[in-house]
């Protein structure tokens, strides 16, 4: 979903951005590290529910190594029954864009 979003980010003028992919869920991957310093703002964007989201615990890591920007957020699926065998409550392509439009806005109203 994070690559559609950046596609569709790209087709329509927006603001471009980077996707980063970690799987790495038990730690912080050290390419995620390498790279925190140059990034001014950073949304992380997890299929996971609301409160389950394993990339909480990644920027809280993140934030005591003094690496995680001013300016960041996270968007995660709705936390409502998904039924089996559906897509229809995860994270999509819309809430990541909107996750990062809005992390633009706070960096501008400062």
């Amino acid at each position: 979903e994070a690559l559609k979003a950046q596609r569709s980010a790209q087709r329509e003028g927006e603001e471009p951005f980077y996707v980063i992919d970690t799987p790495l869920l038990s730690d912080v991957p050290a390419e995620l590290e390498e790279v925190m310093p140059r990034l001014s703002h950073v949304l992380f964007a997890d299929v996971c529910k609301d409160g389950a989201s394993p990339y909480a615990a990644t920027a809280v890591r993140l934030q005591r190594k003094g690496l995680l920007p001013r300016h960041w957020g996270c968007v995660a699926a709705t936390p409502s029954y998904n039924p089996l065998g559906t897509t229809l409550t995860f994270t999509n392509s819309a809430d990541i864009r909107e996750g990062f439009n809005d992390l633009l806005k706070q960096g501008v109203l400062e």
